[in-house]
């Protein structure tokens, strides 16, 4: 074994020690390698991971520093004048050529993953300016190193290689074995050309293309004339392949659920996301020997278990079920990580999905039984506590919040939320009622740069505060103890609508809910029309279409809102009506005469409303269904006229 084998052995085993609960093993395999390229990769994914695990600033910063570390361990070799070098004096052997395509591949992820925390942690115009140009220049990068990738994969491996067999026939399989024979790279998916990137010849856009050119777009002259007749071995063709498609897979897929504000700013830089290509590059490096393998596997299980569900509109059950299905898929193949605490957080994940709360709670205590980090520890205490939550077991919940409240430094003004509205529908409204006023005090208005869930939680904050001075005065009063006790009640069914918990909710839940919100009077109701909008969902949930058309409908009439009108209250409260047009228009797109009014809703609510709770997420859901209106009204037109 040379040692560029041992280097790549040394990094899959310092992520396989990881995932398998062995952090102190792990931190002694990176210690050991700090100095090779890809051990300290496989590092930066690590901290990367911990940082996405608790969103802590202190983690984010850790992670980000990672990523500027390991871009200047791979600027020296992949830099300008390095590259002219070569390219003078041809030295670019075989084995240069490999680490060179390698680091490339690094610094583009680098370059991703700087991107994603930028827009985790600042929400602001800036932050969307500066993400959207890292995610510029790995697009570049990956642009290049695919194409040179590709070439030397079909020159090693030919190019009719098919793999029958496939369970999955979307997704290229590459062997985990040392056959290499049958190895097939990812062929439906592909990077364009520099000339195909949309731009015109005198506008802006022809600007940046000439204008914003980075050094590493200067890789491609450096290495056209310095190709060497390559000896690189198949294994480490097969690698490469690998490695670029991870990378490139994560670029794809988290490009492809930006918010439209974003999305306009990303095409104007001139890309786009495929999600398609994301999943099939995803495949190909999850089967594959390299290091990142297991990673990829991670952002599958992500794609199908968070994202996923977490974008589903109304009627999309059957849909959801597929990609369940897939995970499940996912997690059976993945038996050398059976007791990865990480593995165990997404099987409980769709364990609750699925509706298996008790199931899903005894794979986040094995989790953390098996992993005692502070990161993994955190982040099932968070899902056990919304597992309890969905089963309206506000007690069980306001325990695991109240722990999160103090151990937790991510979000400590959301966890004592938590706390007071579990606190609240469990009946303890003297603690409720306490908690929200010290957060009242010691929350101040938002700035322009906090996130979007700072400024929900000081809108919630400030709702409360109002409206507990209309309760009853005698907290001891029955009176009190029903609209109160009922009050917080619709605060955390609200809180399971916004993050799309409802569907995992049993039926006896999903009944508890309903008989909430029909037995709910109005001076109980945090929000006007709240009540309907949940109810309609829950009817959405059971499949009774003309029950959740009709509170839809009620929500939108309690809240004075007509689509004719077109009337926008400036209102803190006014994602309840986005919310409503948005449920109403996917549930009418689907009737034989209601497709035009629908496609009017959802217009009205992408277009009319700005500024309001949650908007990243329902934006691009509503965008996500203005598409699929579209599509369905050219198949009709199609139709109308074969």
């Amino acid at each position: 074994m040379d040692f560029k084998e041992e280097d790549f052995d040394l990094a899959r085993q310092g992520i396989k020690l990881l995932l398998n609960n062995k952090q102190e093993e792990a931190e002694n395999v990176f210690a050991k390698g700090k100095d090779n390229v890809h051990v300290s990769a496989s590092h930066c994914f690590a901290r990367f991971m911990n940082a996405l695990m608790t969103f802590e600033e202190e983690r984010v910063q850790d992670a980000l520093e990672a990523f500027r570390e390991m871009e200047k361990m791979c600027a020296h070799d992949v830099g300008w004048l390095t590259s002219v070098r070569n390219h003078v004096f041809s030295s670019t052997d075989s084995v240069t050529l490999a680490h060179k395509l390698e680091e490339q591949i690094i610094l583009a992820d680098c370059q991703v993953g700087s991107a994603l925390l930028t827009f985790l942690i600042q929400r602001d115009k800036s932050a969307f300016v500066r993400g959207g140009w890292a995610l510029r220049k790995a697009w570049k990068i990956y642009q290049h190193t695919y194409s040179q990738i590709l070439n030397l994969y079909k020159r090693t491996f030919g190019m009719n290689q098919n793999v029958p067999g496939s369970e999955f026939p979307l997704w290229q399989i590459l062997p985990r074995d040392n056959t290499l024979a049958d190895l097939q790279s990812p062929t439906d998916w592909s990077v364009p050309s520099a000339a195909s990137t949309p731009s015109t010849s005198n506008g802006i856009r022809g600007f940046l293309s000439s204008s914003l050119r980075t050094p590493f777009s200067l890789l491609s002259s450096a290495f056209s004339s310095a190709q060497p007749e390559d000896n690189i071995p198949p294994s480490v063709v097969a690698r490469l392949m690998a490695g670029v498609s991870f990378g490139y897979g994560i670029f794809q897929l988290c490009v492809s659920y930006v918010p439209p504000p974003l999305l306009r700013f990303i095409h104007f830089l001139g890309f786009e996301g495929d999600r398609n290509a994301a999943l099939s590059a995803l495949n190909f490096t999850r089967q594959s020997n390299d290091f990142r393998a297991p990673l990829a596997t991670l952002a599958l299980l992500w794609y199908h278990t968070i994202l996923c569900p977490f974008f589903a509109s109304s009627g999309n059950g059957e849909k959801v079920k597929k990609q369940l299905e897939v995970a499940e898929d996912l997690l059976t193949d993945s038996t050398e990580y059976r007791e990865s605490a990480l593995f165990l957080y997404f099987e409980g994940r769709l364990n609750r999905i699925k509706c298996n709360t008790s199931e899903a709670l005894r794979c986040y205590e094995h989790a953390v039984k098996g992993n005692p980090q502070r990161e993994v520890q955190l982040l099932c205490l968070h899902e056990v506590g919304m597992c309890h939550l969905i089963q309206l077991d506000y007690e069980k919940a306001h325990s695991c919040f109240y722990t999160l409240m103090h151990q937790s430094r991510w979000s400590n003004n959301l966890y004592a939320y938590m706390v007071a509205i579990t606190a609240g529908s469990a009946g303890r409204l003297e603690d409720a009622v306490n908690i929200i006023e010290d957060l009242n005090s010691s929350i101040s208005e938002p700035k322009s740069d906090d996130t979007g869930l700072e400024i929900l939680i000081w809108r919630r904050v400030s709702l409360i505060s109002k409206a507990i001075k209309k309760f009853p005065s005698d907290v001891n009063s029955g009176d009190f103890c029903l609209i109160g006790t009922t009050f917080f009640q619709l605060m955390v069914l609200e809180f399971l609508y916004m993050y799309n918990f409802l569907p995992s909710c049993s039926d006896e839940h999903l009944d508890a809910i309903l008989d909430v919100c029909l037995s709910c009077n109005y001076a109980a109701e945090p929000m006007a029309g709240l009540r309907f909008l949940i109810a309609g969902s829950v009817w959405s949930l059971n499949d009774d279409r003309d029950n959740a058309i009709s509170c839809y409908r009620q929500c939108l009439s309690a809240r004075n809102y007509s689509c004719s009108d077109g009337v926008v209250s400036d209102s803190h409260d006014k994602h309840v009506t986005v919310f409503a047009l948005y449920e109403l228009g996917v549930l009418l797109l689907d009737t034989p005469n209601g497709s035009e009014e629908g496609k009017e809703m959802l217009t009205k609510a992408q277009s009319d409303f700005k500024d309001y709770d949650n908007e990243s997420a329902f934006s691009v859901k509503i965008n996500h269904a203005l598409q699929m209106s579209k599509r369905k009204s050219e198949e009709r037109d199609r139709s109308s006229h074969s």
